[in-house]
């Protein structure tokens, strides 16, 4: 039996002017397995990406200092073989099961790379309501808003 793929990606470097060709320091993933090609499921892998954005602080400042931006890929019903599917489906950390999207997030530094599958995504929490120094209590949607305002997505590559 044949399963698929789908996924995601965006690759963040810094805006930073690099010494070098610059490298990424950390990825965003959100993939999907089925046993079946599927719809690219465009709209729900972007809205999962911006929330992980949202959710992990670090990235959330970084990004209200207009300091980083992302290259995005993508796969489209990738063949896998059965061994392949259930390797990806394990990494979550949770019971996963075919056709829900699962996140992962790797973080590259220097001394130590960190991971995050699925159950410590959901671990680590996704906040609603943040309240910033600027802007009182805000929330996801108005966050973006107002990032976009500011063009702090410009540079990034979709």
């Amino acid at each position: 039996m044949a399963f698929y793929r789908c996924l995601k990606t965006r690759m963040y470097y810094a805006k930073l002017p690099p010494k070098k060709t610059p490298e990424p320091f950390a990825e965003f993933r959100v993939f999907m397995i089925t046993d079946k090609p599927i719809k690219f499921p465009e709209k729900l892998f972007d809205l999962m990406l911006d929330r992980l954005e949202w959710s992990f602080a670090s990235f959330r400042k970084a990004r209200e200092q207009n300091a980083i931006f992302f290259i995005e890929g993508k796969e489209i019903n990738r063949k896998l073989d059965r061994e392949e599917a259930l390797e990806n489906l394990l990494r979550t950390g949770i019971e996963a099961r075919l056709g829900e999207p699962y996140r992962q997030v790797h973080i590259m530094k220097r001394t130590k790379d960190f991971v995050y599958n699925e159950a410590s995504i959901r671990a680590y929490g996704e906040p609603d309501v943040i309240f910033h120094k600027e802007f009182g209590e805000i929330t996801f949607k108005e966050w973006r808003r107002i990032m976009k305002e500011r063009g702090v997505f410009e540079d990034d590559v979709k």
